[in-house]
């Protein structure tokens, strides 16, 4: 069965950092999102340092590409549009602080620019996240009774067929009748009917 695997991949290898270790003991997801979005936090204030130090000549903005898509994958949709924002936002500060030989305008388009490339890079992570939640798999073998067609699941216990299926691959069942099983099983008695209004 697989739902998400890169997904808990990637949490299990996040969550094996030192500075997010206590997160690990803490059973809700919101602990973890907050650790998450502090490690985060931190690293962009790296990147901004990184690109101050680098220069108006040197970009290090794939960084920032990575670091959105990271965030979207995952902390959540708020957090991703508002890195997707504030990351470029910072070159504004880096124009006044460096001698720049193009205005702030310039500056501006390319921040703007910047601003929605990162959103749409947020927003495809997060619609593949979303298709990537809604994938569960059935693999191996699986045991079924000959005779009533329950499955002997993972937990050693016969189980109805539709009730694993459903608990498995996130499918309801609806029931109805097909025609072979209509006259098999209610021919004789929808027979009799016609025989007895057809009589009368």
């Amino acid at each position: 069965m697989i739902r998400g695997g890169h997904y808990h991949v990637y949490q299990g290898i996040v969550m094996n950092m030192p500075l997010l270790s206590y997160a690990n003991n803490n059973p809700t997801w919101n602990g973890r999102k907050m650790a998450l979005l502090i490690l985060c936090s931190l690293i962009s204030a790296g990147l901004f340092l990184l690109d101050f130090v680098s220069g108006p000549v040197i970009h290090v903005h794939f960084f920032y590409l990575l670091l959105v898509m990271f965030v979207a994958w995952l902390i959540g949709p708020k957090s991703a549009y508002t890195f997707a924002v504030v990351l470029p936002l910072t070159r504004i500060a880096s124009h006044y602080l460096w001698a720049t030989p193009w205005s702030l305008t310039e500056t501006s388009v390319n921040i703007l620019i910047q601003i929605i490339v990162l959103s749409v890079a947020a927003y495809l992570i997060l619609r593949i996240k979303t298709l990537v939640g809604e994938i569960k798999t059935l693999k191996g073998n699986l045991s079924v009774c000959s005779y009533c067609t329950k499955i002997y699941n993972e937990h050693r216990e016969w189980e109805e067929l539709e009730s694993y299926i459903s608990r498995q691959a996130e499918v309801r069942f609806s029931h109805g009748i097909c025609p072979e099983c209509r006259d098999k099983q209610f021919g004789p008695m929808l027979d009799r009917r016609n025989i007895l209004t057809s009589s009368s």
